[in-house]
């Protein structure tokens, strides 16, 4: 009974541990998947998906596999898709003025093409040669997401060139030339020239929001200076230099005498200190009669003299 017991404690101690083969991350694997008895399957296979991922996404973003590769890169692209990573959603955000399918177009997606073989740079690059995209980032977002964010150029006026019309930014450049009417809010600026000055003439019209809110239009003349036409048809002359005073003065004549809204054609503030005011048809009119009718009385009051 003795020799039995030391003899089944013999066979359990002494037993000589199944080969496992190298010692490694990698051997191990693959040992332990082989196609007898698997331990841990789940587990391992789950294992061996993740490194399938890793290996596929590195021969992708290290250019080992490009557009026109060969069967082995056509066999790693289809490996890819029966993981799961096709692409299934497109997100976008940041996105006003910018067509959405001007941006699906740009990203270039097909159906046979895994998430690893879609080319982020050239997306973005794409995006960004749209005239509202001031930039533009794009990603993956495993395992089947395309994530799209832009930054858009804020309209800032509606520039006329000769009879073309174009929606601009603060830095004069053109957004757009299509649906001009939904920014019909916007300042009006005709002219050559007009777009690349904008941003100073605007920023003087921000300290000035009376004459802001009555501009009709401002018009670049000879690329020096602008002439601003009110909506009530009154025209402003401004100076090639020191429009912020003779803006500031124009308000102080409008606040004390109400100036804007007398029967006037033309201001012109070109000379500093000096201020040149053609009157309107009626006023003009009006004043002959009263310069003709003083005249007279004069004239008699002479005789009497």
């Amino acid at each position: 009974m003795k020799n039995k017991k030391a003899k089944s404690q013999t066979g359990r101690v002494g037993r000589k541990p199944k080969a496992r083969g190298r010692t490694g991350f990698g051997w191990k694997l693959l040992e332990d998947i082989s196609f007898g008895r698997v331990r841990n399957a789940p587990a391992n296979l789950a294992a061996l998906a993740f490194i399938s991922l890793v290996l596929i996404y590195s021969m992708f973003a290290g250019g080992y596999v490009r557009e026109g590769f060969n069967a082995v890169g056509r066999s790693i692209d289809r490996v890819a898709l029966g993981l799961g990573f096709a692409v299934t959603e497109i997100k976008i955000s940041g996105r006003d003025n910018v067509d959405r399918l001007a941006i699906l177009q740009a990203l270039d997606l097909k159906k046979d093409r895994s998430i690893f073989r879609f080319d982020v740079s050239e997306a973005k690059r794409r995006i960004e040669r749209f005239g509202w995209v001031n930039s533009a980032s794009v990603s993956r977002l495993l395992p089947g997401t395309i994530s799209v964010k832009i930054d858009e150029r804020r309209p800032m006026a509606i520039w006329q060139r000769d009879k073309l019309f174009f929606v601009i930014d603060s830095e004069g450049k053109p957004l757009s030339d299509k649906k001009i009417a939904d920014y019909a809010a916007l300042p009006l600026l005709v002219g050559h020239g007009a777009a690349k000055h904008a941003r100073a003439l605007l920023d003087e019209l921000e300290a000035q929001p009376t004459i802001k809110s009555m501009m009709k239009a401002a018009i670049r003349v000879g690329d020096r200076r602008w002439n601003i036409q009110l909506r009530n048809n009154i025209r402003v002359l401004l100076p090639e230099t020191r429009e912020s005073e003779a803006l500031a003065e124009l308000v102080r004549l409008e606040t004390e005498q109400g100036l804007l809204s007398r029967d006037v054609k033309t201001i012109d503030l070109r000379i500093p200190d000096r201020m040149t005011i053609e009157l309107g048809d009626d006023a003009a009119a009006q004043r002959k009669a009263s310069l003709v009718k003083n005249g007279a009385r004069g004239a008699k009051k002479g005789k009497r003299i």
